[in-house]
């Protein structure tokens, strides 16, 4: 068996209080990270329980929905009136939302160089 053998250093006292210090901060900085992943680790868990809960109401939903579906009667559309209800749904309506949105687009970035003018 090997022996023991012993070393000792001497520190100046303040060098030893500095070197304590930064030994208990680095100490105190581990925990506070391993408290930090153990919170993640909570919230990973609780995040999929949540996901496997919001599937489940989904597929409840999809069910209700499937057995409403069921109660209505089939309706079958005569040619003429399915062209009248495409007629319809092409009557330019994304084309108004697509303009307003660049209407509104276009104030957003006015507003935004205003307020880069107020901060210089």
């Amino acid at each position: 068996m090997a022996k023991k053998q012993e070393l000792y250093v001497s520190f100046k006292k303040n060098e030893y209080k500095t070197g304590k210090s930064d030994v208990l901060e680095c100490q105190a900085d581990l925990l506070k990270i391993m408290r930090y992943f153990e919170n993640l680790r909570r919230i990973k868990i609780e995040k999929n329980r949540l996901k496997i809960q919001m599937a489940n109401i989904l597929n409840e939903i999809k069910l209700e929905i499937d057995e409403i579906n069921k109660k209505f009667p089939d309706i079958k559309i005569p040619g003429e009136a399915k062209r009248k209800t495409e007629e319809i749904k092409d009557w330019g309506i994304e084309e108004s939302h697509s303009e307003r949105y660049r209407e509104i687009d276009a104030e957003l970035r006015e507003i935004q160089e205003k307020l880069k003018e107020l901060n210089f």
